[in-house]
C-alpha cells in the first residue's frame, strides 16, 4: 500500500489551478477532517478519469487538498495487492464523470467495501448534471453503500449531495437530494452533518426476510402465501421488535430447501442460496455462526447459544413376564434363590439321615419336605403341621419369611402391572453407539461426523420439508420412530415437551454434540448488519431473549413424565404376564403327566424320581 504523506512536498512545487479548485478543496477538507478522523484507520484514495486531458484537473485537485490537510491525515492511495484483508472504512474517491464511475467499479473488488463505512465521491469536472449525479448514487448502492456524498462545483458553488435509500413513500428508490451549498452557507463554521447512521428508520419500508419452520425458533402462524405468511418463534419475536424499533414492515420468504449449504455463488443451496442472491434481505431460523457461511455471507451478532444433541427413544418397554419379577431388584432375587438353594441342600442332606433325624426336624409323617416349604412361599397351607417343638420353631420361622417376602411382593406388583414400564433411556453417544441404532439427521448435520466412519454408515437424512425435523422428534415422542435416534438442537426437544408434556416427552442423551451460537446472515454486501446488531446487543442483555426462550420450550428434559392421578382397574392386557406364567405351567404339569405316564415301563426312572421327590 502506497501512503501519500511523503508526497506532500514534492505536491508543493506544482503549479495550482483556479480559486474555484481551492474553493472544492476547502470543503472537501472541512468534511474530511470532521468526519475522517480516525485513531488507527488510514483514508483510501482513488481516482479514475476518462480521457488523459481530464487528468491535470483531476490531480491538481487531489494535490491541493493533500497540501491542505498538511499530514494531518494518513492517506494511502488505492493498491491492487492489498497486504491485509481489511475493508476500505474511510474513502475519498476522485471522478470525472458518472462512466468514470462505472469503469472505475468494473475494475475494483466491491467485497473491499465496508459497507458501514465513509464515503466521499469528488466529481473534478465543473457543472455535471443531475442525470449524472443520480447515477453515481445509483451505482453506490448497487453496493449497499448508505453513508455516502457527493461532491461537486456548478457555476462557481459547490454543492454535496447524498441520498437517502429508505424514506417515507420512497422505498429503495434513489434520487439526489442536495446537503450543502457552500454559497447559501454563510460562516464556515456552521457545517452540517455530513455523516450519521441514514438507516436507523426505514419509514415503513419493507424488508423481506428469509426463513422456514423449525420450532420454537421459527413458527408459521399464516401459511396460505409468501405475501401473508406470518412467523413466530422466539427469533420471530426478536424481528417483530426489531421492526418496530427501526420502523420497518417485515415480510417473509419460505425456504422449501431449509438450511442449506453455503458455497460458492450458483452452487449454494436452500436459504443459504436466497440469501447469497439476495433474494431476501437477510436470513433467520436456527442458523448457527459457521465458518464455511461467513466465506459467502455476511453474519450477524450471535442472540443465543444452543447446543446439538440426540433425541433418542423412549427404552424398551417391559415385557409381560419381565413385569412379574419387577417389584424386586436383581439381588433381592438372587437372595431368594440362595435360600431355596440352601432348603434345597438341607433336604437332600437329611434325605441320607435316619428317619428320627427327619421327624425331629420335618415332624413325623411329613414325606413332602421341599414340596411344602415352597407352597409356604406361595401362602398354602401345610397339609399336616408337625407336633414337636423345634419343627413349629422351624415352621413358624419360615412362615413368617414367606408371608413377608410375598406381601412385599404382591403390593408392589400391582403398580408394575398396571402402568406402562420402560427400560432407561440412552444415556451417552456410547451407549447410542452400542445399540446399533440408525442416526437420522438433516443433510448439514452430517459434518459433525465426517471423521467417524462407523456413524456415516448409519446414518438416514432427513429429507427437506415443513418441520421436517421437528416431526421426527414428535415421532420418538409417539413411538413410531424407534429404530434411531435424531441429531437435533436441544430447542426442538424442549419445545415438544413443552407442548406435549404426557402424550409424547421425548428424552435425550446427557452428551451433547456440539454447541452452536445462533444470529442472523444477510447478503456479503449489506448494509444491514450493523444497525440490527446494535438493536440486538441491547435486547439480548434485557432478558427478552431468555424469556421468549423460556416461554417457548420445557428444558427439564430429565424429568419424568407426568401421569394420571387417578386410579386404573387392571385389565387383562395387565394380566398377560400372568396367563404366560398359568400357560408354562400347564405346559410342565402335561409334561410331568407325561414322564408318570412311562414311570411304569421305565423302573430305574420312577425309583429315582421317588427318592428326588421324597
Amino acid at each position: 500500500m502506497l501512503c501519500r504523506h511523503l508526497f506532500i512536498a514534492i505536491l508543493l512545487s506544482y503549479n495550482l489551478t483556479t480559486a474555484d479548485n481551492t474553493q472544492l478543496s476547502k470543503t472537501i477538507v472541512d468534511i474530511l477532517l470532521q468526519h475522517f478522523v480516525h485513531p488507527f484507520k488510514a483514508i483510501q484514495l482513488d481516482q479514475a478519469i476518462s480521457h488523459p486531458a481530464r487528468l491535470q484537473r483531476q490531480q491538481d485537485l487531489i494535490d491541493t487538498v493533500l497540501r491542505m490537510l498538511g499530514g494531518r491525515l494518513a492517506i494511502c492511495h488505492y493498491s491492487y495487492l492489498p497486504t491485509t484483508i481489511e475493508l476500505h472504512f474511510l474513502n475519498l474517491v476522485f471522478i470525472n464523470s458518472d462512466n468514470t464511475f462505472e469503469e472505475l467499479l468494473t475494475i475494483r473488488n466491491p467485497s473491499r467495501y465496508d459497507t458501514a463505512g465513509y464515503y466521499l465521491l469528488v466529481i473534478s469536472e465543473p457543472d455535471p448534471s443531475e442525470q449524472s449525479i443520480d447515477n453515481v448514487l445509483t451505482g453506490l448502492w448497487k453496493l449497499h453503500l448508505a453513508n455516502v456524498n457527493v461532491v461537486l462545483e456548478r457555476s462557481g458553488n459547490v454543492l454535496v449531495y447524498t441520498y437517502f435509500p429508505f424514506q417515507e413513500g420512497r422505498c429503495k428508490r434513489i434520487q439526489s437530494e442536495l446537503l450543502f451549498n457552500q454559497t447559501a452557507q454563510k460562516s464556515r463554521n456552521n457545517l452540517p452533518v455530513f455523516y450519521w447512521n441514514r438507516l436507523r428508520n426505514f419509514h415503513g419500508c419493507t424488508l423481506i426476510g428469509g426463513t422456514f419452520e423449525a420450532k420454537p425458533f421459527i413458527i408459521y402462524r399464516n401459511t396460505t402465501s409468501n405475501t401473508t405468511l406470518e412467523a413466530g418463534g422466539f427469533e420471530g419475536d426478536l424481528m417483530q421488535v426489531l421492526a418496530k424499533k427501526l420502523n420497518f414492515s417485515l415480510a417473509w420468504k419460505n425456504s422449501p430447501g431449509q438450511w442449506g449449504f453455503a458455497r460458492p455463488i450458483g452452487k449454494s443451496t436452500g436459504l443459504m442460496k436466497m440469501t447469497q442472491q439476495e433474494e431476501v434481505h437477510f436470513a433467520i431460523g436456527c442458523l448457527a455462526m459457521d465458518p464455511d457461511r461467513y466465506r459467502y455471507l455476511k453474519a450477524g451478532v450471535s442472540h443465543y447459544t444452543s447446543k446439538i444433541l440426540f433425541a433418542v427413544p423412549h427404552g424398551r418397554p417391559y415385557t409381560a413376564l419381565e413385569k412379574l419379577i419387577g417389584p424386586f431388584q436383581t439381588s433381592v432375587l438372587v437372595m431368594q434363590a440362595f435360600v431355596l438353594l440352601v432348603t434345597c441342600v438341607v433336604v437332600l442332606v437329611l434325605r441320607f439321615t435316619n428317619s428320627k433325624v427327619r421327624a425331629f426336624v420335618y415332624g413325623w409323617g411329613t414325606t413332602t419336605p421341599l414340596l411344602n416349604a415352597i407352597a409356604i412361599l406361595f401362602g398354602v397351607s401345610v397339609p399336616r403341621p408337625p407336633v414337636r417343638n423345634f419343627a413349629r420353631t422351624l415352621l413358624f420361622l419360615w412362615l413368617m419369611y414367606g408371608f413377608i417376602f410375598a406381601s412385599l411382593y404382591q403390593g408392589s406388583l400391582y403398580s408394575y402391572l398396571q402402568k406402562p414400564m420402560h427400560y432407561p433411556p440412552l444415556k451417552t453417544m456410547q451407549e447410542i453407539d452400542r445399540s446399533g441404532l440408525h442416526y437420522y439427521m438433516v443433510d448439514i448435520g452430517t459434518r459433525f461426523f465426517v471423521h467417524n466412519p462407523s456413524i456415516v454408515r448409519r446414518t438416514i437424512i432427513i429429507p427437506p420439508g415443513k418441520d421436517s425435523l421437528g416431526h421426527m422428534v414428535a415421532n420418538l415422542g409417539l413411538n413410531q420412530l424407534i429404530d434411531g435416534v435424531v441429531l437435533t438442537p436441544m430447542d426442538l426437544v424442549a419445545y415438544n415437551n413443552r407442548v406435549n408434556p404426557r402424550s409424547r416427552f421425548v428424552h435425550i442423551a446427557r452428551e451433547h454434540v456440539s454447541v452452536f451460537p445462533v444470529g442472523l446472515y444477510y447478503p456479503k454486501q449489506s448494509a444491514l448488519r450493523d444497525v440490527f446488531d446494535e438493536q440486538v446487543r441491547m435486547i439480548v442483555p434485557s432478558g427478552l431473549v431468555s424469556y421468549w426462550i423460556e416461554r417457548y420450550g420445557d428444558y427439564d428434559f430429565f424429568a419424568r413424565p407426568m401421569e394420571k392421578s387417578e386410579p386404573r382397574k387392571l385389565s387383562n392386557a395387565h394380566l398377560i404376564g400372568a396367563y404366560q406364567l398359568y400357560g408354562c405351567c400347564l405346559g410342565v404339569s402335561v409334561g410331568v403327566f407325561l414322564v408318570e405316564l412311562a414311570v411304569p415301563r421305565l423302573l430305574a426312572l420312577g425309583a429315582f424320581l421317588r427318592r428326588l421327590i421324597d
